[in-house]
């Protein structure tokens, strides 16, 4: 029966049947079509109905409708039109009542859609939309458990694939005791596969790609009971031969220096392989068949079979369509075999053809690959990088394959940040990067490559620091649209239970904790999209180098392995030294903080590291904004010697994590209020210059000073809202073991009322200046995968330009002239940087005793951030300008009248 025959059948049905409205009798009619797989007449009706005459009578009509674009997306996903099914999908989803039904209708329909993105290898968009099915059915007293189940399944491969193991292993928790809680919710399909098999598959490829041996070998173990309990059907026997996979793969990727344990790790692998290809219908899953292929000609390759694992792997590729999405693997095997043979040229050739399948364009690649085009798959970028890492380390003085691995260090970068949007990085996201920035920087310092200087600290900045940067951007925008803190009350308090689990170690709580904030902040975006937005406004270097003061050079360090890289950023260019950094350096910095630390002196070593770390052309410039990486980030550089003097008395110092935070270095702001926080704490935990510095600051600034009186957290963030200034002199408790439990003390008695820095992450903040009066709030308590973590960078992410902290615990009688002093140079109008340079240089003036003038006594207060100035607000100034004005109109009122 043709397709128009029976849309005329149909359509006549429709008028005989009464007592149903005009959607109810489509959806019967379409679902008929759907369920006898006959796709092409749904399509049919989806293209040749008025949906404009469509009248929904009441919500009921409106789920049906919902129902029935889902069933039509759904035969378009069948006929693989993807781009028509999204568009389906999408109308289900807006058609979706608010109800119940039709809440459980929109998370279906969501999480369908998710799966034709994947098809159009939108995989970011993919997986967010996954995570939106999770929202709306996880949200639900009684959810399509099937749907929901899958959903979190699917969620746990992604994360998986990404490198987020806890995340993944949260996920499947979660499924997990979802099944078990609601099994008689559950359909059953004796076609698909039983839920614990389905689970122990999904735990065995997590625990293999996170090198979990003992998790590995228990879901493999539990697999295997079920296995010998029952016969599987052929989808249970395809999950089985897929384990056995993951396991195989697991033992051929154990380093391993011991050649007899490495080869006893190879023998297990391939065992493992030969039992899954043992359960796997070859012909019916043919996908599967090559991944177990690509395994084998791994293991051949391993063991040195090169001739084998080449016969394996081109009998992968005659069996795969050129299409066929994990071509570049296939291909980048092929390279690595033959790298290990020493066949250079096959390898360079095979190399060549990986980065062609990658390329995501139907134009042709050039040789010099100026238009590649990244594509959205984010293991590409390691494939890439580490494809650079073996031809350089098989050749490091053949000038043509170095110039080669150049571009492709360049190309892993753009493939990763074209791929990856997310703020955090796992551990193996965080390795793909290094791995390409490394290598691009030892061959750009060979002069190899074609990076600019500009594109290059461009893509470090906007990648490396896209966490921190989008906190700080969201939180601009939060309070300047003037939000209320209301609005974020529960990410408080949610942070503060998130604190508590993880002082008890209770990882499955920290996990579910998480995962609520994530969800929480996802609805903040949907709410507030015009704000979220400029999390993403794109960094760009040469606007930047506008904003940079004339004789002022931006510094940034970045340290690969015994190499110095710095950039020197000024006005007109962006350029690029390069210095041996080895174990030497590091400890001569190490030693020379130490020295510092504990009150000493030692100028040769200080003039000696300033050679080591100084720009060219250094004398051109009056101020330097560092920032360092690594062993430096706790480095005062103003202590470094020059011509016999420390650099502090020629030149403005100021330091920064990243670039953005400078951005506004050269404008102006209007100082306010200054909010200060100096708890009265017990006599062995007094801050002698608490008292002191809340006296000078109400004396210097009068009109604009506020005194917290009730000292809670609570109380500081709500007086917090009007400050210019936030200055807190208290106690400061640094966990140097997991750096979110450090917190600032307002009460011994009362721990409850610590502010954590976890609790801190979830404050928007209107100051410009926060001064961070305790020791220690300036030290890098840990460099992790997303960045180094420290006080003052919780400052940063919580909206606050300029933050000034300190390296160590400056002695009281020296805070007390310094912070004074620099308050005061604040107030004359001077920029932040130079407020407090001078102020260490007027109290260098001031000492005569030769030990206090040591760098421990002048250099541990450090300004980070913006170095702009801040204009006082004088309500009396204005109010004698405003009289002077009024008389002037006055006498020229006078003056016309008399004449």
């Amino acid at each position: 029966m043709t397709a128009n025959k029976l849309l005329f059948i149909f359509l006549g049905l429709c008028n005989l049947i009464g007592g149903q409205s005009e959607i109810s009798n489509l959806k019967l009619k379409i679902e008929d079509f759907y369920i006898e797989k006959q796709y092409d007449s749904v399509v049919n009706i989806s293209k040749n109905y008025s949906w404009k005459s469509l009248k929904f009578i009441n919500e009921n009509d409106s789920l049906v409708a919902s129902e029935v674009f889902h069933n039509i997306a759904n035969s378009y996903y069948e006929k693989a039109n993807y781009t028509t099914a999204i568009a389906f999908y999408n109308k289900s989803i807006i058609f979706s009542p608010k109800n119940p039904e039709g809440l459980n209708q929109k998370g279906r329909a969501l999480y369908d859609r998710a799966f034709a993105e994947y098809e159009i290898q939108n995989y970011t968009q993919s997986y967010k939309t996954v995570k939106q099915a999770e929202v709306v059915l996880s949200a639900l007293s009684n959810p399509d458990y099937d749907y929901l189940l899958s959903v979190y399944a699917d969620l746990a491969g992604e994360a998986t694939t990404l490198g987020f193991y806890d995340e993944a292993e949260f996920y499947l928790d979660k499924g997990f005791n979802l099944y078990q809680n609601n099994k008689g919710n559950f359909k059953t399909n004796v076609a698909n596969a039983s839920k614990l098999v389905l689970f122990h598959h999904k735990y065995i490829r997590l625990f293999a790609y996170s090198g979990n041996q003992v998790k590995l070998l228990k879901h493999i173990n539990k697999l295997q009971t079920l296995k010998n309990k029952r016969v599987f059907n052929a989808t249970e026997n395809l999950m089985l031969a897929v384990a056995y996979n993951y396991v195989g793969d697991f033992y051929l990727e154990k380093k391993e220096p011991n050649t007899t344990v490495y080869n006893a790790y190879l023998n297990q692998g391939i065992a493992y392989l030969n039992k899954g290809l043992l359960y796997l219908d070859k012909k019916a899953y043919s996908g599967n068949y090559t991944q177990i292929l690509f395994n084998k000609a791994k293991y051949y390759m391993y063991s040195k079979a090169y001739k084998k694992a080449l016969l394996v792997n081109n009998e992968i590729q005659q069996i795969v369509s050129e299409n066929d999405a994990r071509m570049p693997f296939f291909k980048a095997q092929e390279a690595f075999i033959y790298l290990r043979a020493k066949n250079k040229a096959k390898a360079i050739n095979a190399y060549k053809n990986v980065v062609n399948f990658i390329h995501a364009s139907k134009t042709k690649l050039r040789a010099d690959y100026s238009n590649f085009k990244p594509s959205t798959v984010v293991s590409h970028s390691d494939l890439l990088a580490e494809l650079a890492d073996t031809f350089v380390k098989a050749y490091p003085n053949d000038h043509r394959v170095l110039n080669e691995m150049a571009y492709c260090y360049h190309l892993s970068l753009k493939q990763l940040i074209a791929s990856y949007e997310g703020e955090w990085f796992s551990k193996s996201l965080k390795e793909y990067y290094d791995k390409a920035i490394a290598g691009v920087l030892k061959l750009k310092s060979q002069g190899y490559g074609n990076i600019s200087n500009a594109e290059l600290l461009q893509i470090i900045e906007t990648t490396e620091n896209r966490l921190v940067w989008k906190r700080y951007i969201q939180n601009q925008a939060f309070t300047k649209y003037g939000l209320e803190q209301h609005v974020f009350n529960e990410d408080i308090h949610l942070r503060k239970q998130l604190v508590g689990a993880i002082k008890n170690n209770d990882s499955l709580n920290v996990a579910e904790l998480k995962f609520k904030i994530e969800k929480h902040n996802t609805q903040l975006k949907n709410k507030y999209p015009n704000i979220y937005k400029y999390a993403y406004d794109a960094f760009d270097i040469n606007n930047f180098k506008n904003e940079i003061p004339d004789k002022t050079l931006v510094l940034k360090y970045k340290i690969v392995d015994t190499t110095l890289c710095a950039f020197e950023i000024t006005k007109q260019s962006v350029k690029v030294t390069y210095k041996v950094f080895d174990s030497v350096a590091n400890k001569k910095v190490v030693s020379y903080l130490k020295t510092l630390k504990n009150r000493g002196e030692n100028k040769p070593l200080a003039e000696n590291l300033w050679q080591l770390l100084k720009p060219t052309n250094s004398n051109a410039y009056t101020s330097l904004i560092v920032l360092p990486d690594g062993v430096l980030n706790n480095f005062p550089f103003e202590t470094l010697v020059d011509e016999g003097e420390y650099l502090v008395n020629n030149k403005v110092v100021s330091y920064a994590s990243h670039l953005v935070f400078l951005e506004q270095a050269s404008k102006s702001t209007t100082l306010k209020k200054v909010v200060v926080c100096a708890p009265n704490y017990s006599k062995g935990n007094t801050l002698n210059g608490a008292k002191y510095e809340k006296e000078m600051l109400s004396n210097m600034f009068p009109n604009a000073f506020i005194d917290i009186k009730k000292l809670t957290k609570n109380e500081l963030f709500d007086k917090a809202k009007q400050a210019s200034i936030l200055h807190l002199a208290m106690h400061v408790k640094i966990n140097e073991v997991n750096s979110e439990l450090s917190y600032f003390m307002f009460d011994e008695a009362n721990t409850v009322n610590n502010l954590h820095l976890e609790e801190l992450y979830a404050y928007k903040l209107q100051a410009n200046l926060a001064f961070l009066g305790a020791c220690n709030t300036g030290v890098s308590l840990n460099n992790g995968v997303n960045g180094a973590a420290s006080i003052q960078r919780a400052f940063f992410m919580a909206g606050v330009p300029s933050v000034i902290s300190s390296f160590w615990n400056v002695p009281d009688d020296a805070t007390k002239k310094i912070v004074s002093n620099f308050y005061s140079n604040l107030k004359k109008g001077q920029t932040k940087a130079e407020a407090l340079q001078k102020a260490k240089i007027s109290y260098l003036k001031g000492v005569e005793d030769a030990d206090l003038s040591k760098p421990y006594y002048w250099a541990g207060f450090v300004l980070s951030g913006s170095t702009n100035a801040m204009l006082v607000e004088d309500k009396q100034n204005y109010c004698m300008v405003a009289l002077v004005l009024l008389g002037f109109v006055f006498i020229i009122g006078l003056l016309k009248r008399f004449k």
